[in-house]
């Protein structure tokens, strides 16, 4: 999966998923996306075919048509690894393709 974490996004949930062998850009790495805006941020997915990676809700309002797919985590309290284990289980059973909306990162896709 082509996944474009979401600047708060730990460090460690893009480790891991590297590990599952998903090419990830942490927008926090990067100088000329730190700061940027969401809908900065979305184009940038859009642009490089990759769905967003995010704690932020704000990013549960853009429109479908602007994004190729958003991981949404809504427990703060989620861990790292939990975090990348569920993208991963999600990745064999949603293809990048057909996300072209958005997916609840849960637990209850462990």
């Amino acid at each position: 999966m082509r996944v474009l974490a979401d600047e708060e996004m730990e460090s460690l949930v893009v480790h891991r998923l590297k590990n599952y062998s998903h090419d990830v850009v942490h927008v926090a790495r990067h100088d000329d996306l730190r700061g940027s805006s969401d809908a900065r941020i979305y184009e940038i997915a859009a642009e490089g075919d990759r769905v967003v990676l995010t704690h932020d809700d704000d990013f549960l309002k853009m429109p479908e048509a602007e994004h190729d797919g958003v991981l949404f985590v809504p427990n703060s309290n989620m861990s790292s690894d939990r975090i990348a284990d569920a993208v991963n289980e999600i990745s064999k059973h949603v293809p990048q393709e057909g996300l072209n909306t958005v997916v609840q990162v849960t637990e209850d896709w462990l």
